[in-house]
């Protein structure tokens, strides 16, 4: 985030060790599985370590085969190997924990208004092809980030069949009827 200029954070690095591929989930989605596992808080690593004022965390990613991985010149001068800037707005609306919380999730998504590609952003999410339909939270951040209807329309072609959750573990949360999405009342 901080390396595309979404964040001032630059004291927390994330680095994602891809797993290996697993077979496509053959199951059903249901409203029940969707409620169940997002009640409670999300995972976090433990792989987490300090080094000086930074801390290191290493992930455990979905297989992508690397997709939406660029070489960019760091603010150090250095070409190092980080995440799009299409493929960060995916990772931080799939794992918001790790980015702030939503509030910073959707701070990213304002600040990334005139750099990201919305047709790259949802083409790569496809390509994930995650068994949650994430397309929603990515829709509800467009909408409240002030993007053109015209994002908000593509973001819908997957349509809108479920009640999803912004993050995990949502208490008393408020309900974006447009998306479907529940979200912490306290996100302006």
């Amino acid at each position: 985030m901080w390396i595309h200029g979404l964040s001032e954070d630059h004291t927390s690095i994330f680095i994602n060790k891809e797993q290996s591929e697993k077979p496509k989930n053959s199951g059903q989605l249901s409203q029940e599985a969707i409620d169940r596992a997002f009640q409670n808080q999300q995972r976090r690593s433990k792989l987490a370590y300090k080094y000086q004022d930074v801390i290191i965390t290493v992930l455990s990613g979905k297989n992508t085969g690397r997709a939406g991985v660029v070489l960019v010149t760091a603010p150090s001068g250095h070409k190092v190997e980080v995440s799009s800037l299409e493929r960060t707005l995916i990772d931080i609306t799939v794992r918001p924990g790790y980015s702030g919380g939503v509030s910073s999730v959707l701070q990213a998504f304002r600040l990334a208004q005139n750099r990201v590609s919305v047709d790259e952003l949802l083409a790569l999410l496809r390509r994930f092809d995650y068994t949650y339909p994430y397309h929603q939270s990515i829709g509800f951040y467009l909408k409240r980030a002030g993007y053109a209807e015209a994002n908000q329309v593509l973001a819908r072609a997957d349509g809108v069949k479920f009640d999803f959750h912004l993050c995990h573990g949502l208490k008393n949360p408020a309900f974006d009827p447009d998306w479907r999405v529940f979200f912490p009342r306290t996100l302006k």
